[in-house]
């Protein structure tokens, strides 16, 4: 497995606390927010999802995966969701997490992924089968590197129109840049 760098977001909110609980109460209505999501099905304690994907590449295709939730405690103190999906593009683990401070709600998104090296020689293949000029075979640490950039960038902008969907949903204030958008571990 490859690990990618964390995304991490942080948003402003503009509703109350009550309202922002909901991010925890509606998990199913928080996972039809993610792009491309055709369908989503409870299962007991997971969540059966359809979802339309594009990434570099790949061709578009829609996949059919499952949602886990694997921690949301109820202490006031302690307010945030641990997800996992099994059978999506690649693992990938989804972390939830409210804040109240100085400047009033914040949301703190987090997502991590690990691609599979399968996953990862066919991104590289299809990089050095586009390039405009001769790829050397000795050149695939660089082609890894640039194939997981493009990856990770993509995975960015899915995570960003994520989250502002998620803030709209909650109340709050209209989409705009994040605080903070870090793609580091």
């Amino acid at each position: 497995m490859h690990e990618l760098p964390v995304i991490a977001i942080e948003s402003p909110l503009a509703c109350d606390l009550r309202a922002a609980r909901k991010l925890f109460d509606a998990p199913a209505e928080l996972l039809r927010l993610w792009p491309g999501v055709e369908r989503v099905q409870p299962a007991g304690a997971a969540f059966h999802i359809r979802q339309r994907l594009e990434l570099p590449f790949w061709d578009a295709c829609t996949l059919d995966f499952c949602v886990r939730i694997q921690a949301a405690p109820r202490d006031r103190r302690q307010r945030y969701a641990i997800w996992a999906t099994d059978g999506w593009f690649c693992d990938r683990a989804i972390l939830w997490k409210l804040r109240a401070g100085r400047q009033g709600l914040a949301l703190n998104f987090a997502s991590r992924h690990a691609l599979g090296a399968d996953r990862l020689e066919e991104a590289v293949n299809a990089y050095r089968s586009r390039a405009i000029w001769p790829m050397r075979h000795d050149a695939d640490a660089i082609l890894k590197r640039l194939a997981t950039s493009f990856i990770q960038d993509r995975l960015i902008a899915l995570d960003r129109a994520y989250v502002e969907r998620v803030q709209a949903w909650l109340g709050g204030p209209p989409p705009g840049p994040p605080l903070e958008t870090s793609g580091t571990a």
